[in-house]
């Protein structure tokens, strides 16, 4: 049932263990990335989809407001789920034809009963649109 809605939401869920390996991968997030699941599943990073560009800018926001490195690109995804801090932030996904297209994500970490962090949902939304009429 929990797979349904999230398969058929109309955004892209992604989920990652801990280590920031893709776990779950929706049609939607496949139809708009143009991988397939059994292409990047146990395979790789969110990270595929991201400008380095935005990963440099947005680490350099976050060590000033939090005081520490953040060495890790995946981290820069991450750290304010790991503070339980939801935010929505703009990037530039690349799909894998090497187009791009913005989306709005948001990070959240997903805890066992002890509180542990044993993955993230990262839920972004296409916003292609928003932005053609914005412009």
């Amino acid at each position: 049932f929990q797979k349904a809605i999230l398969n058929n939401a109309g955004v892209m869920p992604i989920v990652v263990d801990s280590n920031g390996i893709i776990r779950f991968f929706n049609p939607e997030a496949s139809h708009l990335t143009g991988y397939s699941e059994e292409e990047l599943v146990d395979k790789y990073t969110p990270l595929i989809f991201h400008l380095q560009s935005e990963i440099e800018e947005k680490r350099k926001q976050l060590e000033a407001e939090f005081g520490h490195n953040l060495p890790d690109d995946f981290m820069v995804l991450t750290e304010k789920a790991r503070h339980n801090i939801l935010e929505e932030v703009e990037f530039t996904y690349l799909r894998k034809d090497g187009s791009e297209f913005p989306v709005s994500l948001t990070v959240t970490a997903i805890r066992d009963k002890a509180a542990q962090i044993t993955g993230y949902m990262g839920v972004a939304i296409d916003i292609s649109v928003r932005k053609h009429a914005e412009a």
